[in-house]
């Protein structure tokens, strides 16, 4: 079987029935089948989930249409360009609820969800009271041909924008072509599906009728702005370029990148061979409709996409499809090989070197694998000029070396995919008309993704395990408004969470920096300032990642959070697990301020509450200062969120802590999570509820109402500056987990925390160096000593686990480990069986079969530091080739200075020198004692 089409077989098996499937023929793959047929084949097997087809079918919308005739069906068809975002004049829906629906039974109006409204009527558009008609812009779209568009003129007090206008009939134009377009793919695929010689002509006859008549009609459709919250425009219908950045100027649909309509591309290529289609030009005066389709509707679309503005972003990808599909289509190989072309650059532009794409949201990675996963790769399938690059591969280290030299970002990309951690509870949002794209899961695993700064561990199995995610993301790519972020799963189910996998909030609570698992500090949102807030900044520097089995260790620095409240905002992650039972211990380290509120809330619909070990009193009126009104009316837009963001909560108990505590998240049974509280006293704890759009729920005072959460507040008692020590045992709960048996901070310097773990398996030590390469002497629960110079030990009846530094010795136990650091003296990319490339240090490196798999962490002349995953370490005559698993990601011009450019995104550049270190974990076990 040649590759691609075991690729393809892979493929499809995935799929199963939950999404839009190409199967392509083995003699198509082979190139054996001329190329009419051989397309053909491309779209020979489109399929439609069962269910929406069932649910299609049974709208007495659709029914109808099937008794339309041809002069009917094509009169249905709007000859002008729609709108899609414009609102209700009659109620408060809003332009993303879309309240607006259209029928064939009523094709002239439209019909409000909300309200029930039919619009237009005699009261909307209102009509100019000087001219004493409706108003409406008038637009020459071709030469000697105008079209009108009527509007509503919204007072000015009731303006949601400035110069609001409600293009309804061009509303109703775009929900008929939404419509109509969606019918005649349900109809080509559904006679497609049917036996030979039991066909209904009917359908092919729909199908037919509505894509000639929308190819006659499109080149005069006007090409506008219709993004939402703005004044809408229109222009001719053959403007020339440049065209408004991000796909802005539509003229199919409301962006260009979805210009092509591929609706009407699938159904035109399952029944162009049918005798409908001349039927069909002969009832709307087309001697030649396949022509007429091919060049007006699907070529000239597709010109219209390749000519906008190229920016690599989310939306870009869509466009390449379309590109991809008219050219498949059209057995145009100069339309193919520009999308290849693009994609090209996409695959630099787009991603980080570590593969998470640039946006650095988890909802946003999975909606592009499942473009590439939907319809790229299978675009692409049996074309005898494709790229290897876009072939499918599950890992890297698992493809042939003889492959490797022509490996894609998207490899990476799947394996970064499954670096965050997702909510089961949230579903997949998919697209009007295309099925997502089910991404096969990643494998379950600890990972660093040193580029866009996201990491997790991963501890434990099945019911037991626990899994941590902490983000230390820029903003560069996309507005992030959160760092140090934590979330937190149990047995697969989110337990601590955030919104950011839910839908924007209309206030923006989302964006506050108290609506995360993380430290604020004075009251104060990250970056302190809104200005600075929506200002492109680094995100935080990876201080050291390295991944047992049974031992986890993760160091963030986030400097940039708060550069002037903060000289330390520092947060270091252990996760451990024994014979029996599971923990991790998140050490917060925050320098600087008066008052410091670590933060913990529930994931979004959870419906569980906090409950604490100690007795709590009557909750503060309200978190937000008295200087601070709350202003309930406030959008995300106004930016009001920044300062008030407290007045979310609902606050519902508080206590004065003075010595150490547990809260707990969960109901009885099912998977939760045990908080044990082991930082600074006296200190404030208080709980309350904050809004949840997942539960529909806003500010409220009712107890089972939002989602939980549990903030700890420590402040200053006479003014001077804070420095802080959140120490925090996080440990898993649920029918199939084994309690800890004891758990408690031993007494140690200010340099170090000591925390002691009991559990049924025995006790053990976690001892954190807050001054790691500096040692520190500890005396354990036990009376032992402890010295070491590393960031973290565990001690244990098993022995010694150090992470970092050089050495761990107590009560005649030593480990040792030699540093491996050095500096970056050339970089190489160049794909081997050993990795996508390699770093040339300074010296040699002794690699003791602990290497590979370990971070490698470079730290640039401006203090910035980035992480790869190393694979090996090869020693030359003079230093060492440090292989890593991901693009390098950055070259070094040895002309100025040894200036490191990144070539994958965000395309910066970093002063030299390049310091790199090894983050490593060793261990001894205890030597075995002879029977007497």
């Amino acid at each position: 079987m040649p590759s691609r089409l075991r690729i393809a077989a892979q493929w499809a098996c995935r799929a199963g029935t939950a999404m839009v499937a190409l199967v392509i023929s083995a003699d198509a793959i082979a190139g054996e089948i001329p190329g009419a047929t051989r397309i053909h084949n491309l779209f020979a097997q489109f399929e439609l989930p069962d269910n929406w087809e069932t649910r299609f079918w049974a709208d007495p919308n659709v029914k109808l249409l099937l008794t339309l005739d041809t002069k009917a069906l094509a009169e249905l068809v709007p000859v002008q360009a729609g709108v899609r975002h414009c609102r209700c004049p009659a109620c408060d829906a809003t332009e993303a609820s879309n309240s607006l629906t259209w029928s064939v039974t009523n094709p002239k109006v439209l019909t409000c969800r909300n309200c029930q409204a039919t619009v237009p009527n005699e009261t909307y558009p209102a009509k100019d009271e000087k001219e004493k008609k409706v108003p409406e812009d008038v637009v020459q779209v071709l030469h000697g041909v105008t079209h009108q568009y009527p509007y509503h003129a919204v007072e000015p007090g009731k303006q949601r924008f400035p110069d609001e206008k409600l293009y309804l009939a061009a509303k109703r134009d775009y929900e008929a072509r939404e419509f109509l377009a969606k019918a005649a793919l349900y109809a080509a695929v559904r006679h497609h599906e049917q036996p030979a010689g039991s066909k209904d002509p009917a359908l092919a006859r729909l199908a037919s009728v509505l894509i000639l008549r929308f190819a006659q009609v499109y080149p005069a459709y006007a090409t506008h702005f219709d993004q939402p919250h703005s004044p809408k425009v229109f222009q001719q219908a053959n403007l020339p370029p440049p065209y408004r950045r991000g796909y802005q100027t539509g003229k199919w649909d409301w962006t260009a990148s979805l210009d092509v309509p591929l609706n009407l591309l699938i159904a035109y290529a399952l029944i162009r061979d049918q005798p409908a289609l001349l039927e069909a030009g002969r009832s709307l005066n087309d001697d030649h409709p396949a022509r007429t389709i091919e060049r007006d509707l699907f070529r000239a679309s597709a010109e219209f996409v390749r000519l906008q503005r190229e920016e690599y972003s989310e939306v870009s990808l869509h466009a390449y499809r379309g590109l991809l599909a008219a050219g498949r289509l059209l057995d145009d190989p100069q339309l193919v090989g520009e999308a290849i072309r693009r994609l090209d650059g996409f695959s630099e532009r787009g991603f980080y070197y570590d593969g998470f794409w640039r946006q650095g949201d988890a909802a946003a990675h999975r909606r592009i694998l499942s473009v590439f996963d939907g319809w790229i790769d299978r675009l692409l399938a049996g074309y005898p000029e494709a790229p290897r690059p876009l072939e499918l591969t599950s890992e890297l280290k698992s493809a042939p070396a003889r492959d490797l030299g022509a490996l894609p970002m998207l490899a990476l990309a799947r394996r970064a995919g499954s670096a965050a951690l997702s909510d089961s509870r949230v579903p997949e949002i998919q697209q009007v008309s295309w099925p997502a794209a089910v991404v096969a899961p990643g494998t379950r695993r600890p990972s660093l993704l040193g580029g866009v700064g996201l990491a997790r561990l991963a501890i434990g199995e099945k019911g037991g395990s626990l899994d941590l995610e902490v983000r230390g993301q820029d903003n560069i790519g996309a507005p992030h408004f959160q760092r140090q972020a934590l979330r937190l799963a149990v047995g697969g189910q989110l337990i601590l969470g955030d919104l950011d996998e839910q839908p924007p909030t209309v206030t923006g609570w989302d964006r506050a920096t108290v609506s995360h698992n993380t430290v604020v500090v004075d009251g104060l949102n990250q970056r302190e300032s809104l200005g600075k807030a929506s200002e492109p900044a680094l995100g935080g520097d990876f201080l050291f990642f390295a991944a047992d089995p049974d031992f986890q260790v993760l160091s963030l620095d986030d400097p940039r959070a708060y550069p002037q409240s903060t000289t330390r905002y520092r947060q270091t992650l252990v996760a451990a697990s024994g014979a029996q039972s599971s923990y991790a211990l998140s050490v917060f380290e925050v320098h600087g301020g008066l008052q410091h509120d670590q933060l913990y809330h529930a994931a979004s619909g959870s419906r569980a509450r906090w409950q604490l070990s100690v007795a709590m009193g009557p909750g503060p009126a309200t978190l937000l200062p008295e200087s601070i009104p709350y202003v309930p009316t406030a959008r995300a837009e106004d930016g009001r969120w920044f300062v008030q963001a407290y007045g979310e909560f609902a606050p519902l108990a508080q206590v004065r802590l003075i010595r150490p505590a547990m809260a707990w998240l969960g109901s009885p049974g099912s998977p939760g999570v045990r908080l044990h509280l082991l930082g600074p006293t006296p200190i404030e704890l208080i709980t309350a509820n904050s809004p949840d759009p997942a539960t529909g729920s806003a500010r409220t005072d009712a107890e089972d109402s939002g989602r939980a959460g549990l903030l700890l507040r420590h402040r200053s008692p006479d003014g001077s500056t804070l420095k802080t020590t959140f120490v925090t045992v996080f440990e898993p709960t649920g029918s199939s987990v084994v309690p800890l048996t004891r758990v408690g901070r031993v007494a140690s310097s200010p340099e170090t925390v000591v925390v002691y773990i009991e559990s049924p398996g025995g006790g053990e030590h976690v001892v954190v160096n807050l001054a790691p390469g500096t040692t520190q002497s500890v005396n354990l629960a036990d009376g032992r000593a402890l010295r070491t110079d590393g960031l973290v030990v565990r001690v244990s009846s098993r022995g010694l686990v150090l992470a970092g530094g050089t050495f761990a010795e107590s009560a005649g136990l030593r480990v040792e480990q030699q540093p491996s650091t050095g500096s970056i003296t050339g970089v190489v990319r160049q794909a081997s069986a050993a990795g996508r490339g390699w770093f040339e240090s300074d010296q040699t490196l002794r690699d003791d079969g602990n290497m590979a798999g370990r971070t490698v962490l470079i730290r640039h002349g401006n203090d910035v530091t980035r992480a790869w995953t190393l694979q090996r370490v090869e020693n030359m005559n003079r230093g060492s080739r440090l292989y890593v698993l991901e693009e390098p990601g950055f070259t070094l011009d040895k002309k100025s200075s040894a200036e490191a450019s990144y070539y994958q995104f965000p395309r910066i550049s970093a002063p030299g020198p390049h310091q790199f270190r090894v983050s490593k974990i060793t261990r001894i076990q205890p030597p075995k004692t002879s029977p007497d």
